[in-house]
């Protein structure tokens, strides 16, 4: 479990910043998804709700998915992201960067938009080999459909490298694309903080607030979407399923509690899939 500080969010921001300042026109094309979204949205908890336990990856979903738009935007962000010291982990060219703020590892990871699930899950060269960028990025699906639900907030603060204080804008997804991600993250990969970020997100805000937002964006009309729901219920089938377990063991609950807790999950993920459909 990664433990909720103020300093590892403020790095985590600092880095957002910085990579936001120096991509210039294409910094909107950037979005935060991932675990880093509520603190960046600001979300109070309500009384009983521990705040959330942030993270220490960056992950950044691009707007501009296919092979022939744009590639000055993938030149540009490899650009910056090697001019503020990231490094590709690996031998070869990954959708994972990695550099060292303030004594804290910090990851910065690359998702593009992808058409099917074939290529869903896979590295995507961007924008083509021939370009010269060679960026890569892992394709996921759903995110073509951020441009109806992001949230545009603004940030001032330091940035990295001694940079001085800047004012900028960061675009961030809500919390509806954040269901439909974490619903295929779920059903494809074993990361018990997936789980955690869901829950705490439900129980922040509440289901009915989220699963307006989700109908609002018309996700629940979309296959990426009804899918999404249908794997979140899988994950939260029962206690015992993989959703319940990350919630309870990321927030670090014990005995009587961890039982309760993952009872909780199991229903307000429920109740959110049923608000998401329409259900009465």
């Amino acid at each position: 479990m990664i433990p909720y500080t103020p300093e590892s969010l403020e790095i985590c921001t600092k880095v957002v910043r910085s990579i936001n300042a120096e991509s210039g026109v294409w910094g909107p094309k950037c979005v935060v998804i991932g675990g880093l979204v509520p603190a960046l949205l600001g979300i109070a908890p309500p009384g009983g709700l521990m705040p959330h336990i942030g993270t220490t990856d960056v992950d950044f979903g691009i707007e501009v998915a296919a092979v022939h738009q744009d590639p000055d935007l993938y030149r540009t962000l490899k650009s910056v992201l090697t001019n503020l010291n990231f490094k590709q982990t690996g031998e070869e060219p990954s959708f994972c960067w990695i550099r060292e703020v303030d004594g804290m590892p910090v990851k910065v990871e690359l998702f593009c938009p992808v058409e099917n699930e074939e290529q869903a899950g896979r590295i995507q060269t961007k924008p083509f080999p021939e370009s010269g960028s060679g960026l890569t990025a892992l394709g996921i699906l759903g995110l073509d459909l951020l441009e109806r639900d992001k949230i545009t907030i603004p940030s001032e603060g330091l940035l990295l490298d001694d940079r001085g204080i800047k004012a900028v804008e960061i675009t961030v997804c809500g919390l509806a694309m954040l269901m439909l991600l974490k619903g295929w993250a779920l059903a494809h990969r074993t990361k018990i903080k997936d789980g955690y970020d869901v829950v705490w997100c439900l129980k922040a805000l509440g289901p009915d607030r989220i699963a307006t937002r989700f109908r609002e964006a018309g996700f629940h009309e979309r296959d990426v979407g009804i899918k999404a729901l249908e794997f979140l219920e899988t994950s939260f089938q029962t206690p015992e399923h993989t959703g319940p377990r990350g919630w309870a063991i990321s927030s670090g609950f014990q005995g009587e509690e961890r039982e309760r807790e993952k009872r909780d999950a199991v229903g307000i993920v429920r109740e959110f899939t049923r608000l998401c459909r329409g259900v009465t």
